[in-house]
């Protein structure tokens, strides 16, 4: 108590109570608190036991975020009235396990097919890649943190729809090819876009050229792709010369 502070009966209730604990431990001649190598043990003990419950409130949230699951959805509505989406198969991880596909008609038509993947949805296209009337689905998977993407195209035949074949890059296409493709539909063609690696480069900066290949259906490859070049204005046709009837 300092000096001219009058006590009160709390402060006189609080020093009792001090006096008590210290009289005990004098009469026990042993300390309250632990010293020396007990004392470092005790420290240990509670340090071992904080770390523990820590590790026990991050490890439950560390696996759920481990088996997190996601649930994108790409949808294609179609001028003649069909709806036809994709998503992921119920509670899979982003990273692996299947999309399915499903076709809804103006009648009510339905329509479903699955198929594995590697990746997470990226992209979805329904066009008439070989230009036969009839309609093909293209669906983009992209890998995380790899930056490799891929597109499985499909067709209706008789026995459903069906993956059509497409040869994997090689040779001179696949030269300098790493990976962090772009494809994206251009002058009614699925075209892949990467940037090229020379052997020196990193991962991280490819310095060769970036590269076009569009997908040859009829042969199920992938070619060096040009755009068509923009057609010429028309001219307005010139005034007709006949005499009026």
């Amino acid at each position: 108590m300092r000096w001219g502070q009058v006590e009160g009966p709390v402060e006189k209730e609080l020093r009792a109570d001090w006096d008590l604990a210290r009289n005990f431990c004098r009469r026990s001649e042993r300390s309250c608190a632990p010293t020396g190598p007990q004392r470092m043990a005790s420290y240990r003990r509670l340090i071992g036991s904080s770390a523990l419950l820590l590790l026990s409130a991050v490890a439950p949230a560390t696996a759920a975020a481990g088996n997190a699951t996601c649930a994108p959805t790409l949808v294609h509505h179609r001028a003649d009235g069909w709806t036809i989406s994709v998503a992921h198969g119920l509670q899979e991880e982003c990273g692996n396990g299947t999309f399915v596909v499903r076709l809804r008609g103006p009648k009510g038509e339905e329509e479903a097919f699955s198929h594995r993947r590697l990746g997470a949805l990226a992209e979805l296209w329904v066009e008439d890649f070989d230009r036969d009337g009839l309609v093909e689905i293209a669906v983009e998977t992209r890998q995380a943190g790899v930056g490799r993407a891929e597109v499985a195209v499909f067709a209706h035949g008789p026995l459903g729809w069906v993956e059509k074949r497409i040869v994997p890059l090689a040779g001179q296409p696949a030269s300098g090819y790493r990976g962090g493709d772009h494809f994206a539909f251009v002058d009614g063609a699925l075209v892949r876009r990467f940037h090229t690696y020379k052997p020196a480069d990193a991962d991280c900066c490819p310095t060769g050229p970036e590269r076009s290949l569009g997908l040859a259906y009829g042969e199920g490859r992938w070619v060096p792709f040009e755009p068509r070049p923009p057609a010429p204005p028309t001219q307005p046709a010139p005034p007709s010369s006949a005499p009026p009837h």
